[in-house]
């Protein structure tokens, strides 16, 4: 029999109650060997186990976990079912033992690996209907299980993508919604439940039915439509939505269903709309403005310059630009309009003519524009009478010159005619004569005999008023025979009540020196290309084949033979973000057979990027002009490209220390100047200086003060240039007491710095790592209410992140804070707040430079969180030093 323990030592009383029942027995063995036949080759496993779990009898199919059949008899079935569901079973199997049951849980092989398993299970019942023992089957459902896991898995991404996206996401079949994203929801209006019974077409804008209709009826016959496109949509409470549509086909649930990604571009269709506006603001600008043709006639003038000019907008349609700017003739406009072509924009001053005849001063923005394969000269004209009196008046002040020149490491000079009759300090170490001996010469004597006719020309150009470049370059010889580059620029002051050239010169001999190094390399670059790491190739268009020299494979990262390359595995070595710009160039090639060169990235097997130059060399055609194979050559580029990248960058700081030089520390030395010269004044006239006229000295004081901060933040700046930055470890506790005997007070601003107190503990720093919070607290104070007290409070705390420890330094302010759009801007050159204060914003730039340098960050925030007018917070992260 089937049903209870295998053997011989248990049978059913009920077999020996009568003859016919012993007679039944006597059929016994014929149909349990049967029933072991079929059980034998049941795919699932066939269990009897006893109320208390004793297993009396499992199939050979057992085998798939591991076990025998023996191996499992009289043992308790719950043994085998895995920790985490034991619990489950057990009281399923207690529950269930007067029905059948059908449950999942995870069952252990012997192995170790764990499976999951659905058993169905039936108690068996003795005659007086008392349970006996159960038996069912185990089936292996593993691999059912892994798939709903995944299938749950990715439903769970589609959700999180979809409700989190700023798109619009739904799904749709027939004509119905299946499901929606938020977006959707928040940019029409109605509920999720709304759209869900609506129709698709009820949001679809009348005037965007057919095309959506036409487009998503060919997408589900396969007919290939564009990826995305523009319609309209209607909101719940009536509004018209531009949406940017793009949409595909997919199975979802086991059917066809469409998903489609809505952008809204209403904002964009109202800028569209908005240039409209564009066109009316230029009519009525402040300024003036007047653009060219190529051959200086006007072709628009706006209402302020028909007001200025004198002429009407329509008369202005019949003048040129030599009618207005005497300058300009037909002689040298071709030359004015090459250099705005290279120079793209930029801003010069002109004296301007009226049409009743009189002058007036004009400061203008020239733009060069192709358009539509026509060449413009876009100009922007401003009115700068007022301007010019006010900087004629300033010229006139020698003493603030002096004061400039006599401390800038520039050179300066001034002169009248050939002469010069000023020569400071900058310029002596410069050429090594003395200001004497320069006085004594022509400005052109000192200069290379070969460039001496060009700058005496220059010089004498600028003088008469003539357009000569604003700043040029030339070869000096110092007075020990020296070669020294210079770079110069020229303007028109007053000195000493007459019109005067000033000239300040710049040594570059040092950028000259790297330029020409680098001029030198490429030429021997150039020169060594027979040898260097260049590669041929040859492209059959016509069969699609590609054959490249032993050199093409080693740019590539292979030894020659590794690969057999085609044009797809070459067009598979360029980086992805260039993959598009080669395949275009490649397209382009084969279709004109053109030659032309293109530079891109390719990725070496390890992972390496390198730059190279491909040049399509020549092209073979056939009969009827079809291009049918291209050769061309290939070169590692990538050392070039890095030496062009450290040249820009190396130009790029010396632009920034000369540009500080000669505006910046010129500033505040004329604003010191100006005090002094009041100072004088009242020296003059009243014998001395009273306790009114502190300020006097006070603001010169200031001015300097500020200069040498900016001196010695361009030098740390070079020097963290030059050596990077060193680290060491540096106490916080003795940082905090040096700062406490500084004085950051500006002038007569009313500033408590309260320097709070923190425990010994050592942070990456350096020497410089003071300069860090003396800039932030010094910002602070400066940038503080004119005319109310400020409060700085510097603390220190440690603190963990991302596993390492780091002290959290902040320095607080309650001054007029720092607006959101400015925060992030707020460490890079040139970048302050809008304030009265004067400077570069390199004070803030030198304190992420160092802070990053440490390993550590920087950022400004809110006093108070969400009220950027309640003040600032600059929080200084340096990671901890364990001892």
């Amino acid at each position: 029999m089937l049903i209870g323990r295998i053997g011989k030592k248990r049978v059913y009383s009920r077999y020996k109650s009568s003859k016919t029942d012993r007679q039944s027995s006597s059929c016994l063995p014929v149909y349990e060997e049967k029933c072991r036949s079929l059980i034998a080759n049941f795919l699932d496993v066939v269990y009897s186990v006893e109320l208390d779990g004793t297993i009396t009898y499992v199939s050979p199919q057992v085998a798939r976990y591991g076990y025998e059949p023996e191996e499992l008899f009289y043992r308790n079935f719950f043994e085998f079912v895995a920790p985490d569901c034991r619990e489950y079973v057990l009281r399923k199997f207690q529950e269930r033992q007067g029905e059948s049951f059908l449950t999942e849980f995870k069952w252990q092989g012997k192995d170790g690996r764990v499976f999951w398993v659905e058993a169905l299970g039936k108690m068996i019942y003795e005659d007086a209907g008392q349970p006996l023992r159960q038996v069912g089957i185990v089936r292996d459902i593993t691999e059912r299980k892994r798939a709903e896991q995944a299938l749950w898995e990715n439903e769970e991404k589609f959700r999180a993508l979809a409700e989190s996206a700023r798109a619009g996401i739904v799904l749709f079949r027939g004509d119905k919604f299946i499901y929606v994203n938020p977006e959707t929801i928040n940019d029409l209006g109605y509920t999720k439940n709304e759209l869900l019974a609506m129709n698709f077409w009820d949001v679809v804008h009348p005037d965007s039915r057919e095309l959506v209709r036409s487009q998503g009826l060919k997408r589900l016959q396969g007919i290939p439509v564009p990826s995305t496109y523009e319609i309209k949509v209607l909101t719940k409470g009536g509004e018209t939505l531009w949406e940017e549509a793009s949409a595909a086909l997919i199975y979802y649930m086991g059917e066809p269903t469409v998903i489609a990604t809505l952008f809204n571009i209403t904002g964009r269709k109202r800028i569209e709309k908005d240039l409209m506006l564009t066109q009316f603001s230029i009519d009525r600008a402040a300024d003036m403005a007047l653009w060219m043709a190529h051959d200086g006639r006007f072709i628009y003038a706006n209402e302020a310059a028909s007001k200025a000019f004198g002429y009407s907008r329509e008369e202005f349609l019949s003048l040129k630009a030599f009618d207005v700017d005497p300058y300009f003739n037909e002689n040298n406009w071709g030359e004015h309009l090459k250099e705005v072509k290279e120079r793209g924009s930029y801003t010069f001053e002109a004296r301007l003519r009226r049409k009743d005849g009189t002058f007036f001063p004009g400061e203008i923005t020239v733009n060069y524009l192709a358009y539509d394969g026509k060449e413009y000269n876009c100009s922007y004209i401003r009115d700068i009478t007022e301007r010019k009196r006010a900087e004629e008046a300033l010229l006139e002040s020698e003493m603030k010159f002096r004061v400039l020149a006599e401390t800038t490491k520039a050179g300066i000079s001034l002169y009248r005619g050939d002469k010069s009759i000023y020569a400071n300090p900058g310029i002596e170490k410069i050429t090594g004569y003395t200001s004497a001996e320069l006085l004594s010469k022509a400005i052109w004597d000192y200069v290379h005999p070969d460039y001496r006719e060009l700058v005496k020309k220059r010089a004498m150009d600028r003088q008469r008023g003539q357009s000569v470049p604003e700043s040029y370059e030339f070869p000096v010889i110092t007075k020990d025979g020296e070669t020294r580059w210079l770079e110069v620029s020229a303007g028109l002051i007053m000195y000493q009540g007459e019109p005067t050239r000033m000239a300040t010169y710049f040594d570059i001999t040092e950028r000259k020196r790297a330029e020409k190094a680098l001029v030198r390399e490429k030429y021997i670059l150039t020169k060594s290309q027979e040898m260097a790491h260049l590669g041929n190739w040859a492209w059959d268009a016509a069969a699609g084949q590609f054959a490249g020299s032993d050199e093409m494979h080693r740019i590539n990262g292979y030894e020659p033979g590794d690969v057999k390359p085609t044009p797809e595995w070459v067009l598979s070595r360029v980086h992805s973000e260039d993959r598009k710009v080669v395949a275009d160039f490649m397209e382009v090639s084969v279709r004109d057979g053109k030659r032309g060169s293109i530079d891109y990235r390719i990725i070496r097997p390890d992972g390496s990027v390198r730059y190279v130059n491909s040049i399509v060399d020549k092209a073979v055609r056939d009969n009827s002009g079809k291009v049918m194979r291209l050769y061309g050559i290939t070169q590692d580029v990538t050392e070039r490209k890095r030496a062009e990248k450290e040249l820009a960058e190396a130009k790029a700081r010396a632009e920034l220390y000369l540009d500080l030089m000669a505006h910046d520390i010129n500033n505040m030395n004329q604003s010191a100047q100006g005090f002094l010269e009041l100072a004088l004044q009242m020296l003059e006239i009243d014998g001395k200086i009273g306790r009114d006229g502190k300020v006097l000295i006070e603001k010169p004081l200031q001015s300097v003060q500020s200069s040498s901060r900016l001196i010695s933040n361009v030098r740390k700046l070079q020097r963290l240039a030059d050596e990077g930055v060193k680290t060491r470890p540096v106490d916080l506790r003795d940082l905090y007491e040096e700062l406490k005997s500084l004085d950051f007070h500006i002038g007569d601003r009313d500033a408590t710095i309260n320097i709070h107190d923190t425990p010994h503990c050592l942070v990456e720093g350096s020497d410089l790592l003071q300069d860090v919070f003396f800039n932030l607290i010094s910002n602070a104070v400066k940038h503080a209410w004119p005319d109310r007290p400020v409060t700085v409070d510097v603390r220190a705390d440690r603190m963990d992140q991302d596993g390492r420890a780091y002290y959290r330094c902040t320095v607080e302010d309650d001054g007029p804070g720092i607006p959101d759009e400015l925060k992030r801007k707020l460490f890079h050159r040139f970048q302050r707040g809008k304030t009265k204060a004067h400077g570069k914003g390199l004070g803030l730039y030198l304190v992420r430079t160092l802070v990053e340098g440490y390993h550590g960050k920087v950022w400004v925030e809110d006093r108070v969180l969400g009220d950027p007018s309640k003040g600032a917070r600059f929080v200084v992260m340096l990671p901890a030093v364990e001892k």
